[in-house]
């Protein structure tokens, strides 16, 4: 991470849904917001209900994004591996993307098979989705360091 981190350095990390206006938007991060936070998935619902989105400005370099949404495959003959956008994700990725620099624990490779966690990541393959459609809204690439 760099001495003096930029604006560039920071994203804005979707935490979860409040049913109070006066809760939604971004926080700093270390705010404790877990008191302003509601689960639509628990709340039993008897008339129209809104949420709204509550945000954290956090580094790009506090985690990776969720290995989920990638696939890491085996790439040449020194151990190393690749890393791709997920075919079984189905979706794009946008904004600002970390990526880790070896294997993250219960990753998976493209046929859904669990590889083995820690080791490096030597390339980048594809960032498209399934269907070849370029996701064309990723703005930045970070990786996370130690990771």
């Amino acid at each position: 991470m760099c001495a003096n981190p930029t604006e560039l350095e920071y994203r804005y990390a979707f935490k979860g849904w409040t049913k109070n206006i006066d809760y939604a938007g971004a926080y700093q991060e270390g705010v404790d917001i877990t008191d302003y936070l509601s689960d639509p998935n628990k709340d039993l619902v008897i008339q129209p209900m809104t949420y709204y989105a509550i945000f954290v400005l956090e580094s790009v370099y506090k985690s990776a994004s969720d290995a989920k949404y990638f696939s890491f495959d085996e790439y040449g003959s020194a151990g190393g591996y690749k890393i791709s956008l997920s075919p079984d994700y189905g979706m794009t990725l946008s904004g600002k993307v970390t990526l880790p620099v070896i294997t993250p624990e219960n990753a998976k490779d493209s046929s859904g098979n669990i590889v083995p966690s820690g080791k490096p990541i030597v390339a980048l393959g594809s960032m498209t989705k399934a269907n070849g459609q370029d996701n064309k809204l990723i703005s930045h690439y970070f990786f996370m360091e130690g990771s």
